[in-house]
């Protein structure tokens, strides 16, 4: 992946919702990319209709244009970056995954919380699933530095966009790779009777061999200038995964939509969404599927 030339930032408008957009600001100054900003006002034949009583559409308009057009202000007034606004009607995240693909975005920033979702979200998750190009999905305030970020590798495709994608954006960041062994061969040794001493030398042996695949793998993506540290465990990928989250408390969690068991982005991996809904800090989402795009422009 290239560095992004054009950055789609969705926002309900919310204090979680407008952290998208500082981090894209933030971004497009770093990478010299458009910034477009983008809010989606849900009709009344949407999920989440508005109730009896509430505002009448075109007041409704009215008031998110002008608050659009107000944090597009503050943000020019703050990074430099002039952002264009963009309100669309209709169900969020099939707005926002159009708007993307519309505007050929290399980069799509979206909160992780909202005043609609308590939790990460439907709209969030949904976009993640179904969107063409990597998808940063904020937790953390858009002005706190990312100095660590922790990129789950399988060895697939999807981890190695992942992790490139993450080396763009963030290149002064110090990058940790977790890759989890399955160790269901060690219980079937013990239940077969191996002795523990040989259960646990083969143990050692596989994790070492996985590491030096993991750091031959990790040459191939990454620049000189990045030397990640390798962490190497053994167990269920997602609670290892958690476990690690939990330990090095990253910045930034990098995963790939979709793994080398071949689940597609449709589903999006249950590593992947595990990562999304556990991950202490940002979350960011890449794939394969049509994310040449940028480059090839």
């Amino acid at each position: 992946m290239g560095a992004p030339r054009r950055i789609l930032a969705a926002t309900d408008l919310s204090p979680g919702g407008n952290t998208a957009a500082w981090r894209g600001a933030e971004l497009a100054l770093q990478h010299g990319a458009n910034l477009t900003l983008i809010h989606v006002v849900e009709d009344r034949r949407s999920s989440h209709p508005v109730p009896n009583g509430g505002e009448p559409a075109n007041t409704r308009d009215h008031a998110a244009a002008s608050a659009l057009e107000g944090l597009a202000a503050d943000l020019e007034q703050a990074t430099g970056v002039a952002a264009r606004s963009r309100i669309q009607h209709g169900r969020p995240d099939r707005c926002i995954v159009m708007a993307a693909d519309e505007t050929d975005a290399g980069l799509l920033c979206i909160g992780a919380v909202s005043e609609r979702d308590a939790e990460l979200g439907t709209v969030t998750e949904r976009v993640v699933r179904e969107a063409h190009c990597p998808v940063l999905v904020l937790r953390r305030g858009a002005g706190d530095p990312i100095r660590t970020v922790l990129a789950a590798s399988d060895l697939s495709e999807g981890a190695a966009a992942a992790l490139t994608a993450a080396a763009t954006l963030f290149p002064q960041a110090e990058f940790s790779l977790a890759h989890v062994v399955d160790d269901w061969q060690e219980d079937r040794a013990r239940a077969a009777g191996v002795a523990e001493a040989e259960v646990e030398r083969q143990h050692n042996a596989t994790l070492a061999a996985a590491r030096e695949e993991l750091g031959r793998w990790a040459r191939e993506y990454l620049t000189a200038a990045i030397v990640p540290h390798l962490l190497v465990r053994a167990g269920d990928p997602r609670l290892v995964l958690r476990r690690l989250m939990g330990q090095y408390q990253p910045d930034v969690t990098a995963v790939g939509a979709s793994g080398r068991h071949g689940v597609e982005r449709l589903l999006l991996g249950s590593t992947a969404t595990d990562c999304l809904r556990h991950a202490p800090g940002d979350i960011l989402v890449s794939g394969t599927r049509d994310e040449n795009r940028e480059e090839e422009r």
